[in-house]
């Protein structure tokens, strides 16, 4: 009994299914196994055997649709590698790969090529092979299936690959360069075509690519469109046919400036040609006419705060270049002028005191017409501006307390600054040193007196980057202390004349001094 159960699930099974191809549509197999199953029932089966028979086939018959291959390419040039992968085999089974012309034919009987070859699944029923396309048999335009079978699940898979082969193209990449002043140039292009790939003719064309596309009116070819150019390879005996172009490119004057690209492609004019291949890629650069800019200094060197003009002189064949030059310390930009009949120019006082010189460059930035240029450097030099430092008249009453010079000086107050640049506040102007009074630097000074002043040691700080300083005190002006006023008020005393000039009491004296004064 159970020797028919299993014959009559397997009959089943083959009848539904052949390999992993389907033979019927989804309803034929329904019905299929709805009549096995009333065959199966009239041997008097119990309900739960043939629920496990149906569970068996049903479960056979997925696996067996379950597994796959592919390649990771559809085409392949002859002499290159087909690399295999698929999935769905049982774990670590051995699979038989075997790859045939599709119809089968040809060198199949006779080429290593063609003869079977074992690799073993992974763990997870995966496998991972490659064959190698024959550089020189019957393969080039053919067409081949791949065929890998499960030794031990009887699972089948396949997969379709061809070896049509390709055009080749030398050169595989043509740069041309022009100005927006226009011409022509022109290179050859080879293009060589596999054997068997029987007799066809076209010609070459121009196919524009990425956002810039290089227009069509701007390339011609040597023979033309109406005269396409015809190759015979013949069959797997025969060679292959190499034909030659040339592309002539063309830019108009006036061109707009940038990048250009392109393809060149075979197109058919009959027969049936072999694959495109890659492509060969044209690129067609226009820049503008060249320019020379030069650039000169109006004061070099100039002194800090006065104005420095910087002039631009921008030529070019063609007439004078418009647009724009920048004018740059270093990598700084300072400003940009206008062109004029070619020149530009810039002024500024803002040009600060450095250890070197200033950079000074001017950057043409190019028209429609005319490319970009930039100058030689000019070195600028930037001497010092002169802050003249005249100390203040100043008068003032003795008061007891020593006044320190050296501390008097340091206060910018204390003098009339004049030579200040771009609006610099007064406090940029720090002061060192002391000034002397009457020809001493370390005088306290106290006492009524007049005293002269001079420069001493009085000097700009070294933060005081932007200027030199000369001292001036031509009227004089001097630092005078004069007497205090002391009011002195006796007091009132009398006595009886007794013949002495002693006074009854000893008289008594007020006196209005702020400071010590002396006692009386």
């Amino acid at each position: 009994m159970y020797t028919n159960l299993t014959s009559t699930v397997r009959a089943a099974h083959s009848a539904l299914r052949i390999g992993n191809t389907p033979r019927c549509a989804l309803g034929t197999a329904w019905m299929l196994v709805l009549g096995t199953l009333r065959r199966l029932s009239t041997l008097n089966y119990p309900l739960s055997t043939l629920l496990l028979a149906l569970m068996l086939f049903a479960s056979r018959s997925y696996a067996q649709s379950a597994a796959w291959v592919t390649t990771d390419q559809a085409d392949y040039p002859p002499g290159s590698t087909v690399y295999i992968t698929g999935a769905g085999f049982a774990p670590g089974e051995a699979v038989t790969c075997q790859v045939l012309h599709s119809p089968t034919g040809g060198d199949d009987a006779t080429s290593s090529a063609h003869q079977p070859w074992t690799t073993t699944a992974d763990d997870a029923g995966n496998i991972s092979t490659t064959w190698g396309v024959p550089l020189d048999e019957d393969e080039l335009n053919a067409t081949l299936q791949l065929t890998a079978t499960g030794q031990a699940s009887g699972l089948v898979a396949q997969t379709i690959f061809t070896d049509a082969g390709s055009f080749t193209f030398s050169p595989t990449a043509a740069t041309l360069n022009f100005t927006t002043g226009g011409g022509t140039q022109n290179f050859s292009q080879d293009v060589t075509a596999q054997k068997n790939n029987g007799t066809f003719s076209t010609h070459l064309a121009l196919v524009g690519t990425g956002g810039n596309p290089v227009p069509a009116a701007w390339v011609s070819f040597s023979p033309g469109s109406a005269s396409p150019q015809t190759f015979v390879t013949g069959g797997s005996g025969g060679s292959s046919d190499t034909k030659t172009w040339t592309v002539i490119v063309t830019v108009p004057s006036g061109s707009s400036q940038g990048t250009f690209t392109g393809n060149l492609t075979n197109v058919v004019d009959s027969g049936t040609p072999p694959l495109p291949g890659t492509l060969p890629t044209l690129t067609v650069t226009v820049t503008g006419t060249a320019t020379t800019t030069t650039l000169s200094s109006s004061a070099n060197p100039s002194t800090y705060g006065a104005s420095v003009t910087f002039t631009a002189n921008v030529s070019g064949s063609g007439g004078p270049p418009t647009g724009t030059v920048t004018f740059k310390d270093g990598a700084t930009t300072l400003g940009t002028g206008t062109l004029s009949s070619g020149v530009a120019t810039f002024s500024t006082s803002a040009l600060t005191v450095t250890p070197s010189a200033h950079s000074i460059t001017a950057v043409y930035g190019g028209d429609s017409t005319f490319s970009t240029s930039t100058s030689s450097a000019v070195s600028q030099v930037v001497n010092k501006a002169t802050l003249t430092v005249t100390p203040n008249a100043v008068s003032t009453t003795y008061s007891g307390t020593a006044l320190v010079n050296s501390t008097y000086s340091d206060a910018t107050a204390n003098y009339s600054i004049t030579g200040l640049q771009n609006t610099d506040p007064l406090g940029v102007v720090g002061l060192t040193g002391s000034m002397s009074f009457n020809g001493s630097v370390s005088t306290s000074v106290r006492n009524v007196q007049t005293y002269s002043l001079a420069q001493g040691t009085l000097a700009l700080s070294a933060t005081t980057t932007n200027y030199v300083m000369t001292f001036s005190n031509p009227t004089p002006n001097n630092y005078v202390i004069t007497q205090k006023a002391i009011t002195v008020t006796a007091a009132a005393n009398s006595k009886t004349y007794d013949g002495t000039a002693t006074a009854a009491t000893a008289p008594t004296i007020s006196n209005t001094c702020s400071i010590a004064c002396p006692s009386w």
